[in-house]
């Protein structure tokens, strides 16, 4: 049986919709084993196309929730000015540290967010700040894998275009189904 990118699309879709409503990882493979589970090159593209995005996210999301700041320098430690009542006021920032003002804080936070960016590396996904020059270089060869990926469904998408206006039909459905399964099989 042949595997259709409209197939593909449904049924990634239905796991992202599980996984937004944060359904654990079995019963989202169950569900899509139930869904297709007569055509095997259809759960394979599935899972292709949606588990890294899956996983990503969760493992990001937990790993946010960790965050060590230890090694970030403070921005800004002075004293604060009091206040109008003779009170001092400080901007508590998300690790506990404290500035005189919330463009300061804010200036730590996001230098701590930046850090907690989640990198696929060869080990899995890792925080920013713990990336090593091996981690790096793998990272940025992964990133052009995935652009060149990236650029042949752009080729594809524009072959479509040019059938659209060559065979004089508005949308791909319109299209002979030779000529779109032959631009969609182009490598």
């Amino acid at each position: 049986m042949t595997t259709t990118t409209t197939e593909i699309e449904r049924a990634s879709a239905m796991v992202r919709r599980l996984a937004d409503k944060h359904v654990g990882a079995y019963t989202i493979s169950d569900a899509l084993i139930e869904e297709i589970e007569d055509d095997p090159q259809l759960v394979l593209a599935v899972l292709r196309e949606t588990l890294p995005t899956y996983v990503r996210e969760r493992l990001g999301a937990q790993r946010r929730e960790h965050v060590d700041l230890s090694g970030v320098e403070e921005l800004d430690q002075a004293t604060p000015d009091d206040g109008p009542s003779g009170t001092s006021r400080t901007y508590e920032s998300d690790d506990g540290s404290h500035f005189v003002s919330p463009k300061l804080r804010a200036i730590h936070d996001a230098y701590a967010r930046r850090l907690a960016t989640q990198f696929g590396t060869e080990h899995g996904m890792r925080p920013l700040g713990s990336l090593t020059e091996a981690d790096l270089t793998w990272a940025a060869r992964e990133r052009r894998r995935q652009a060149a990926g990236h650029l042949a469904e752009a080729s594809r998408l524009d072959a479509l275009r040019d059938a659209l206006v060559r065979y004089q039909r508005t949308t791909v459905a319109e299209l002979p189904p030779v000529v779109v399964r032959e631009i969609m099989e182009r490598p």
